[in-house]
């Protein structure tokens, strides 16, 4: 049976807002998603960064989780505010600063330093990352071997990040254009390709967008093509309030093509009435759980929920 992975990008409220106070309200609307998960033997992978690691009833409530193998706790590094603090010297601040800005020894400080909070706090092993804002390199990448991780997600496929500027408003984020569609066993000489590291890939489930439309009209459909030449006007398996025929259109073909998995994202604070700009009402995350509903009772029928590091030990045996 295909595997279908749940992510959860799980960090304070949000952080779309600029401001240097960050909150984690929305720690108290997890177990809610953690319900619907579970009334569909799903396994959710929580990829928790700093704030939510110090969050104490959080981390009681996903310990307990956790232990009972009902989800999985990965890591997520915002690096703007995950010890140690070190300051850029350059760039404005425009942006939230990307890890792969900092010096090698400075990112080997602050992925070991999240490692280890995680480790201590949820009493287990880490083997499973995303990247704060999808920044990877191949220098982030060793790193994450080195401290034990099996598994990234951080590549959104057919997806140009290049407008989106870090700390240095001239070091935008990367392009994935060129990444593979579907997991594979990472190079650290081209991260674009397969090797032989003993370390996975398991990219976002992402249907490259159509820049022409029926029913759209001629100046619609410019706006469409042009938007898809920049990589930023692609279909994700991920709620956004609007998709729901969206999504059901790609776990379909994902069912009928050669994947043998689909990965949906969401952040935690999107689970938090005004948590997020998307989802900044109740009747909005309402709305979220009603499409919940109907997407996870499709999805079950054809795709058994697994936590992304399983699914990456599946990998590793062939």
């Amino acid at each position: 049976m295909k595997k279908f992975i749940i992510t959860v990008d799980t960090e304070g409220d949000n952080l779309w807002s600029p401001g240097d106070i960050i909150t984690t309200k929305n720690a108290k609307f997890v177990e809610r998603f953690q319900r619907i998960c579970e009334k569909y033997c799903f396994i959710p992978t929580y990829l928790v960064n700093y704030e939510m690691a110090m969050d104490q009833e959080f981390v009681e409530y996903i310990k307990s989780k956790s232990n009972e193998k009902k989800c999985e706790v990965g890591m997520h590094l915002h690096a703007w505010n995950n010890p140690p603090i070190v300051t850029l010297q350059n760039g404005n601040g425009k942006g939230r600063a990307y890890l792969i800005e900092f010096s090698i020894d400075i990112m080997k400080q602050k992925i070991q330093y999240i490692t280890e909070l995680l480790q201590k706090k949820f009493d287990c092993k880490i083997h499973s990352h995303r990247a704060g804002r999808w920044a990877i390199n191949k220098d982030y990448m060793k790193l994450l071997k080195e401290e034990g991780y099996l598994v990234d997600c951080s590549v959104t496929p057919f997806t140009n990040w290049k407008r989106s500027y870090g700390h240095d408003e001239k070091f935008g984020g990367v392009d994935f254009r060129k990444f593979p569609c579907d997991a594979y066993e990472m190079s650290f000489d081209d991260i674009r390709k397969t090797g032989e590291t003993g370390f996975f890939e398991v990219p976002m489930t992402i249907a490259k967008c159509i820049p022409f439309q029926k029913g759209k009209t001629i100046s619609e459909n410019i706006k469409g093509v042009v938007k898809c030449l920049k990589g930023n006007n692609n279909r994700w398996l991920r709620p956004d309030g609007t998709n729901l025929q969206s999504m059901l259109e790609i776990i379909d073909n994902k069912y009928k093509g050669n994947t043998d998995y689909i990965e949906f994202m969401i952040h935690s604070s999107e689970l938090m009435p005004a948590g997020s700009p998307t989802f900044d009402t109740e009747e909005k995350i309402e709305k979220l759980y009603e499409d919940l509903e109907i997407l996870f009772s499709k999805i079950c029928l054809n795709f058994e929920g697994i936590g992304l590091t399983d699914y990456a030990k599946r990998l590793m045996k062939g």
